[in-house]
């Protein structure tokens, strides 16, 4: 493909080109096309008010979902990784809860949140799961336990990451997770890793939660975009230049900038 000033552009991600379909033909017009509809329909499902087929999500007697909570679980279950980006008070929690109850692969769980949150968590989740789970608070000076659901606040995570590493993860909740904002803070390398010797934690499957996932710029949601999605969000310099309007100030990158 040519652009307006006459110079090639190319790219090996489908997700870029398919755009670009209205001007192939044939069998690749069909396969953009359709890579075309499927991005559309992800980027609808995502902020979907309502779930976009009818799943029966198991519910304690008495309780149910909200339509929105429905469709925010019925997008978290069809995916490894996600962020629920909904407003404060609109029940991100239950729809973790719900993503828990409708997958019974889900059998080990970690949840990291800010240490005000660890008992509306335990409280939360004594009400709404519909299986019987071992449920633990993690405080400083605790051992680490063996249940089914541990839940600790970011604070501490570094201090026990090596029994958390020595667990099979089925399930990551990072709640606030604009705590994580700053690749250079402990807190941040301690659940997202760092590039000299300390990994991600690991598990099957990560559901993020915060109603402010951009603080004050838009650099600060690459540590969690870069976790979520590495594939999309693998290079920094590219985000930095295409979203936070990077440009050498003379000292160094400034990328306090938004752009895009």
């Amino acid at each position: 493909w040519w652009d307006k000033n006459n110079k090639i552009w190319f790219t090996k991600e489908i997700n870029k080109s398919c755009k670009l379909y209205e001007y192939s033909e044939g069998d690749l017009k069909t396969e953009l096309l359709a890579v075309y509809n499927k991005l559309n329909q992800n980027i609808q499902d995502s902020h979907a008010s309502n779930p976009s087929e009818d799943v029966n999500i198991p519910s304690p007697e008495g309780l149910q979902y909200l339509p929105f909570q429905k469709a925010g679980i019925q997008f978290a279950s069809k995916r490894n990784s996600v962020l629920i980006g909904d407003d404060m008070g609109l029940g991100k929690t239950i729809q973790v809860i719900g993503t828990i109850n409708l997958n019974e692969s889900i059998k080990k769980i970690l949840i990291i949140c800010p240490a005000s949150l660890k008992y509306n968590w335990k409280k939360e989740l004594e009400k709404w799961l519909v299986r019987n789970y071992s449920i633990s608070i993690v405080n400083s000076n605790d051992e680490f336990p063996n249940s089914d659901i541990v839940i600790i606040n970011y604070d501490i995570v570094a201090k026990f990451r090596s029994q958390i590493d020595s667990y099979n993860w089925n399930l990551l909740v990072c709640d606030e997770v604009h705590y994580l904002k700053n690749l250079k803070t402990k807190r941040t390398k301690s659940i997202l890793g760092n590039e000299e010797n300390l990994s991600a934690i690991k598990s099957d499957k990560r559901v993020f939660l915060t109603g402010t996932p951009i603080v004050n710029r838009p650099i600060e949601l690459w540590p969690i975009v870069n976790f979520l999605d590495s594939e999309t969000f693998k290079n920094y310099s590219y985000y930095a230049k295409r979203y936070c309007a990077a440009h050498h100030n003379g000292w160094g990158w400034d990328v306090s900038g938004a752009s895009n």
